[in-house]
């Protein structure tokens, strides 16, 4: 979470030894971050898609081992009739 919080805040501000480097080394480290920070939201995109995803999975599969639990038991119970009746 710290990590997320570093790369959502804005870019550092210029000290006064950056502002003498020259202008094209200051564009191509602007260009440099604006790329870096373009690829963290896409990747932030793509995990936060992934985990959607898997609770959806995490969420059908809960569901289909509650079904088995009470399949289960109904087995359970048809088979302890069954020995009742022999």
């Amino acid at each position: 979470q710290h990590l997320l919080d570093f790369m959502s805040q804005p870019g550092p501000q210029m000290a006064a030894a950056d502002l003498q480097a020259p202008s094209s080394e200051r564009s191509t480290f602007a260009e440099g971050l604006g790329n870096a920070r373009l690829e963290w939201l896409l990747l932030q995109r793509e995990l936060e898609t992934r985990i959607r995803d898997v609770e959806h999975i995490h969420h059908a599969c809960a569901e289909r081992e509650a079904h088995l639990q009470r399949l289960h038991g109904w087995m359970e119970e048809q088979r302890k009739q069954l020995h009742e009746w022999k």
